[in-house]
């Protein structure tokens, strides 16, 4: 994974008032809620728009070879059609190769980190060399003005990013999931979004911890191992270190900031 592009329409809805009209008091939005504004975007904004405004920018970002793409992913629960699929359309108005494989993700809060795994997997099983990840959901009018649920949360945005097997980047090395039975009923789209903030956080609180500290054991378990392995090779640093003494390494390679475990490790040209 080596670059991201964002896009984030230019214009702002604050909260404030709203959270007034909806009987949340400021320190609510402060201190609890933390969304002060939200993106929004332009009432003739299409999926597509937003998605393709997001590749422009990582474009601008990073080296890419547009004839070079063989996969584009978009993760979206609001295509603009129900038929195509949404990436057909973005592969389309980005003139894309013919050989580019297409298809959708259909998945909401969890689909950048699913699509990231089902990229990834694709990739390897494939062969491909070059990948677009894009993820995308209007929601502003698909939420209710006066839900106290969703209202202040929703907002519009999208993201692309790029995928290679060359040059320097970030490689996935682990993923948990896990789908909690009856859980769809928290968040349901019928007239409009609907959401039970309060089971969401209990759901995330209570049963998707477990799975956290397994993940994140693992990973450092893999980082530990690959520590070794260089603190050995840096005999002008560590010249008598064996794989046992790494679990203590000297004063100069500790770290003065604690890491935060990530399914990601970095890596070099």
């Amino acid at each position: 994974m080596q670059s991201i592009g964002i896009y984030m329409p230019t214009r702002r809805e604050s909260n404030w008032e709203k959270a007034e009209q909806l009987g949340f008091a400021r320190g609510f939005l402060e201190h609890k809620l933390g969304v002060v504004q939200r993106a929004i975007k332009e009432t003739d904004e299409s999926n597509s728009d937003l998605c393709v405004r997001a590749f422009d920018d990582l474009r601008q970002k990073t080296s890419l070879p547009i004839e070079q793409i063989q996969l584009l992913v978009v993760v979206t629960q609001h295509p603009e059609f129900k038929v195509p699929h949404a990436a057909a359309v973005v592969h389309n108005r980005l003139g894309l190769a013919k050989h580019c494989m297409t298809f959708d993700v259909s998945h909401g809060c969890a689909g950048f980190t699913h699509g990231v795994t089902i990229v990834t997997g694709v990739m390897e099983t494939a062969r491909l060399d070059h990948a677009v990840l894009i993820t995308c959901d209007p929601y502003s009018d698909k939420v209710d003005p006066q839900s106290k649920d969703t209202a202040l949360l929703f907002g519009d945005a999208a993201t692309a990013t790029y995928f290679t097997r060359t040059g320097p980047g970030y490689v996935l090395i682990d993923s948990n999931f896990g789908t909690l039975p009856d859980s769809y009923r928290c968040l349901l789209f019928r007239d409009c979004l609907e959401m039970d903030g309060g089971a969401v956080f209990k759901h995330a609180c209570k049963k998707c911890r477990p799975a956290c500290p397994k993940c994140c054991k693992e990973t450092i378990s893999r980082w530990t191992k690959s520590i070794c392995s260089c603190c050995t090779k840096a005999r002008n640093i560590w010249s008598s270190t064996s794989p046992a003494k790494c679990a203590s390494p000297p004063r100069r390679l500790r770290l003065k900031r604690p890491i935060m475990a990530t399914p990601f490790r970095r890596r070099s040209r």
